[in-house]
């Protein structure tokens, strides 16, 4: 019995040492490093990182979609240390832009040092490649004809079809008399597969064919000449007026003739001077206030008119405001200095509560005209010219300075105190009422004296009679 238990712990010690000098090891990638993106073209490396408990040595290959490059191609030796960790390195181009994501194999292989047994393992990897920045522009114009009057609007959509990010900057070419003006800003960084929207107001200062352009310069070195539009623009009709050296418009007068089937009528009124084209250049300034707050437009142009809008914001505002002068108003009034449009951009009137706007005007105008400096005021236009509460500020050698408070922004004019339209009619009534007066007190002593001689006469015939009958 004793024997037969000898044998048996004999096997299994046996197996035991076979167990332990046959058993096969093991190789895994622990990891994998390679950046999560490269534009085209670019440089990058892979890292395969090995590990392995019974191999001293081991190969690694990698296995690239095209449009990816790696040196050294096929399989390298991977060095193992005396904890069985090691490493290869492959440098890699990035030929075709592309989303390759888990579409790298990395491979790796070794042989047990104890058994021989092959030991193996991968893993799937990858990486973005980015297109570089591709820049193209379309342009579109609102109205291709229109008068002095009125305006049109030139559009450029700048496209980036690219994944990179690239900066831009536009150059408009505006033609002579004929104002280009945008709150945009014409420069600036867009991201790839996005758009940038610039839009121009264009308005004219005399009547002819104008072509509107503009070149985009991209930070890629990309030059793009945009698609010119051309634009006709007719004068507006207007009454005729005299014109003063130096191009200021004086007082004009206006004839205008009915004729009916009898008679001919004719009747001649006299219209506020206009003010010459060149006297408010056009501005635009950019800024933002949150709810309940005050947006200050500041106008740096030395030479612009209207220095500083001041927005109270009933809503958030960003945005931003552009004034430029018009010419030729439907509407004028008397002894008016400068029609102007305040125009805004990003949002309305409805998101304004009130708004303050600080202007100038020459001393030289007010001499030429022999107008008050005190009779200055802002007026806006909505079914009439409204006169705003005007307050005169200071003044130096050249100008005189104010400010006006406004329920909102639109068209404005700064003109002098208006007559009184009832002025003439008041005067009329005063003369007529005179001579009603004088009338009645004339009638008045003429019946008084005709009475008074009637009743001189009965008494003379009641004397008589007097007399007569004793």
């Amino acid at each position: 019995m004793k024997k037969i238990q000898t044998i048996a712990i004999a096997v299994m010690a046996l197996l035991a040492m076979s167990t332990t000098v046959f058993a096969t090891g093991s190789i895994s990638i622990s990891g994998v490093t390679i950046p999560s993106s490269v534009n085209q073209g670019d440089s990058f490396s892979i890292t395969v990182s090995v590990s392995s408990s019974t191999a001293s040595s081991a190969s690694g290959t990698l296995t690239l979609p095209n449009g990816l490059s790696c040196t050294p191609s096929g399989s390298q030796p991977i060095s193992l240390d005396a904890s069985g960790a090691g490493s290869a390195t492959w440098s890699c181009t990035a030929d075709v832009a592309g989303d390759y994501s888990n579409r790298i194999t990395a491979s790796v292989a070794a042989s047990d040092s104890g058994t021989g047994a092959s030991l193996s393992d991968t893993e799937q990897t990858g990486l973005s490649v980015l297109s570089p920045a591709s820049l193209s522009v379309s342009t579109s114009i609102s109205s291709s004809s229109m008068t002095t009057t009125q305006s049109s609007t030139y559009t450029l959509v700048i496209s980036n079809s690219g994944d990179i990010s690239t900066t831009y900057s536009l150059a408009v070419s505006c033609p002579t008399n004929l104002v280009c003006t945008t709150s945009a800003s014409t420069s600036g960084t867009i991201s790839g597969s996005s758009i940038a929207t610039v839009a121009y107001s264009l308005s004219a200062v005399t009547s002819g064919s104008y072509t509107v352009g503009a070149t985009i310069t991209g930070g890629n070195g990309q030059s793009i000449t945009a698609t010119s539009k051309s634009l006709t623009v007719t004068a507006a009709a207007t009454t005729a007026t005299t014109t003063a050296a130096g191009g200021a418009a004086t007082a004009a007068t206006t004839a205008t003739t009915s004729a009916t089937t009898a008679t001919t009528a004719t009747t001649t009124t006299t219209t506020a001077p206009l003010p010459p084209a060149g006297l408010q250049p056009t501005v635009a300034s950019s800024t933002s206030a949150p709810a309940g707050g005050t947006a200050v437009f500041t106008i740096v142009d030395a030479s612009s008119k209207i220095q500083e809008i001041s927005v109270g914001a009933k809503n958030a505002i960003t945005g931003s405001v552009s004034v430029s002068q018009v010419l030729t108003p439907t509407s004028t009034l008397t002894n008016a200095y400068l029609y102007l449009e305040v125009k805004t951009t990003s949002f309305t009137d409805t998101d304004v509560s009130n708004a303050s706007i600080k202007f100038k005007v020459e001393k030289s105008w007010l001499t030429q005209y022999n107008i008050s400096a005190n009779s200055i005021s802002l007026y806006r236009r909505t079914t009439g010219w409204d006169k705003l509460s005007t307050t005169k500020l200071s003044d130096d050698a050249t100008y005189v300075y104010y400010s006006a408070a406004s329920p909102g922004l639109s068209l404005f004019a700064i003109a002098a105190e208006q007559p009184s339209p009832f002025g003439n009619l008041f005067g009329s009534l005063t003369g007529t009422i005179t001579y009603i007066i004088i009338g009645i007190v004339v009638v008045a002593v003429i019946v008084f004296m005709l009475l008074f001689r009637t009743k001189k006469g009965q008494i003379r015939r009641w004397d008589k009679l007097k007399d007569k009958w004793g």
